[in-house]
């Protein structure tokens, strides 16, 4: 099955538990060789206020071999650290 790029941006990540982390907006990919390396990731607003680490941009940048699953939704493979702990 292929799946497009152009395909992919704008779509919905979720976290493989569940967790709505927002929608993709780029990716980044290596110049030379042309792999894809990181999903950079619009976030939504309670995303922001997790112990997450937000580039420049204000964008999670999540590594490409993350994901598992692109259907309706991309699914990835990450663990917010801290999750649920108190501020």
């Amino acid at each position: 099955m292929q799946i497009k790029l152009g395909e992919m941006i704008g779509k919905e990540v979720n976290t493989l538990t569940g967790i709505r982390l927002g929608h993709l907006a780029n990716v980044e990919l290596e110049a030379e060789s042309g792999n894809l390396k990181v999903l950079l990731v619009d976030p939504l607003a309670e995303v922001s206020h997790m112990a997450v680490t937000l580039d420049q941009g204000g964008r999670l940048r999540l590594p490409f071999n993350s994901i598992r699953s692109v259907k309706d939704v991309i699914m990835v493979e990450y663990d917010i650290p801290n999750q649920g702990a108190s501020e």
